[in-house]
């Protein structure tokens, strides 16, 4: 039951409707009212715990289990080493070059820092963009490779692309490197202000996330990697984290359905808080937890990747939710 009928700047600390807060906010954010924004702010953190609960798992100690952050060497067959041969088709990059997790990570925030995203060359940007790429796994597939096209029954071919009855369309990443690189430039450019704003606002991200319909083969789950690797590199305000399938998939279980992106940022937000860990860690946390105990999948198979204890009563009670 809600404790107010009417949500206003005097009493958001106490309302409960979700709906009605959200929409004092964004009235507060047409008129400029920064006070009110922040109250509404603080008061959705403050409700994601008592609507969503956290897993109470060492978020810590699966951070430093995290397989693709840290001094680890990649494997022939893993994720990171299928991505970066997919990446290396782009051709500026090559996965001989990175053998090992921690070092690709680091080329990444190297190159991160050293550009000027006002003066850049495109082969420069589109560098860090494979990197990323290759860094996020196999599934970054259709950027590099070519796609069939089924052509109407009948239909004539006068330039001669096609091959049989279907038309070989090239990713935008290959067919035209300059304008793909100016779309993820515009991005880029959009995180960058979002990110470094006071305070995350559902309409900002939103839009941020809105903006990745105009780069050609990434979705969110890609997407939201670009995300956070620039916003944490850059030194921003905050830090937009990765909601990959996996994050999507365990996230569902506690909140029942897919959450928000600007929902899932508040939710991590919420364990940084409640628990005082800095930032990155819950994220990284629950993904590594999650990747130790639980498939790829939506939902979820049981696997315990390095049959350990730890917190395996947590994950078994994931598994009786789904």
């Amino acid at each position: 039951m809600e404790k107010t009928e009417f949500v206003t700047k005097d009493n958001v600390h106490e309302a409960t409707n979700l709906e009605k807060i959200r929409s004092l906010m964004a009235n507060a954010e047409r008129l400029g009212d920064d006070e009110v924004v922040k109250r509404c702010n603080a008061r959705l953190l403050e409700l994601s715990n008592t609507i969503i609960k956290f897993p109470e798992i060492d978020y810590n100690y699966w951070k430093n289990k995290h397989p693709f952050y840290h001094k680890i060497k990649l494997k022939k067959n893993d994720s990171v080493s299928k991505g970066l041969i997919h990446a290396q088709q782009g051709g500026l990059i090559k996965k001989q070059d990175y053998q090992f997790a921690k070092s690709l990570v680091d080329t990444i925030e190297n190159k991160i820092n050293q550009i000027d995203l006002n003066e850049c060359g495109y082969e420069e940007l589109l560098t860090i963009f494979d990197l990323i790429q290759g860094w996020g796994g196999q599934q970054c597939r259709p950027t590099y490779y070519p796609k069939k096209k089924k052509l109407p029954k009948g239909l004539a071919d006068p330039e001669g692309l096609t091959k049989g009855s279907f038309e070989i369309i090239k990713p935008k990443r290959l067919a035209d490197p300059r304008q793909f690189a100016d779309d993820y430039l515009k991005i880029i450019k959009l995180l960058i202000d979002v990110s470094g704003q006071e305070y995350l606002t559902e309409d900002t991200v939103k839009e941020l996330e809105k903006s990745l319909r105009n780069l050609d083969n990434v979705g969110m789950p890609f997407g939201s990697k670009h995300f956070f690797f620039w916003s944490r590199f850059k030194k921003q305000r905050n830090i937009l984290y990765i909601y990959d399938t996996r994050m999507v998939a365990i996230t569902k279980i506690l909140n029942g359905k897919k959450m928000s992106y600007y929902s899932y940022l508040m939710f991590l937000s919420n364990i940084e808080q409640s628990l005082k860990l800095d930032a990155g860690v819950a994220e990284q946390g629950l993904f590594s937890f999650s990747h130790n105990f639980f498939s790829n999948d939506d939902p979820p198979i049981f696997v315990n990747l390095n049959d350990t204890k730890k917190d395996i009563q947590v994950a078994k009670t994931f598994v009786k939710n789904i």
